[in-house]
């Protein structure tokens, strides 16, 4: 696959490296410098389904679609994608970041793949298009890989790593 940024050299990469997290900072995954673009992109459509409702508690909310109706996600990699989606009543497409796997955070081993995609909205239309999505059409195309899905140490650092790759999707 190809690079999604730019190659760095020593230089550039030490120009760009943010710098170390204050002492007791939630543990951040570098997505930016793992990001890929697909091959092919994975394209998915069916109802959206609900789900825990973790997303909205922590403030990202997100539309579910039950993995196992997807034959294409059988061999795709658990993990953070970014891509686009068309949501009903509204007629242009979204950005979204979607993660497909495991919760592993929440979940216990054995639990079933999930398929959560939570929608970037910038302007009102589009956040009161997305504010109810449960049982409406949804179609989903994943363009770029970001990075595997991990199990962190709780609510908070998972909440860091979810922002940081809302900020790296929008790039």
């Amino acid at each position: 696959p190809r690079r999604f940024h730019a190659p760095r050299t020593p230089a550039r990469a030490a120009a760009a490296a943010p710098p170390p997290p204050p002492a007791g900072s939630p543990r951040l995954i570098s997505a930016a410098s793992k990001a890929e673009v697909l091959q092919e992109p994975i394209v998915l459509c069916g109802k959206i389904t609900s789900g825990a409702g973790r997303g909205s508690t922590i403030g990202i909310p997100t539309a579910n679609l039950p993995s196992i109706a997807f034959p294409a996600l059988e061999s795709a990699p658990s993990g953070v994608y970014f891509g686009f989606c068309h949501v009903p009543n509204f007629p242009s497409a979204l950005s979204c970041v979607t993660n497909v796997g495991y919760a592993p955070t929440f979940n216990a081993p054995g639990s079933p793949r999930t398929v959560e995609t939570h929608v970037l909205t910038y302007s009102s239309s589009e956040k009161a298009a997305v504010s109810d999505l449960r049982g409406g059409l949804f179609v989903l195309c994943l363009v770029g890989f970001l990075r595997g899905e991990e199990k962190f140490a709780g609510k908070e650092e998972l909440v860091a790593n979810i922002v940081n790759d809302i900020e790296v999707a929008k790039r």
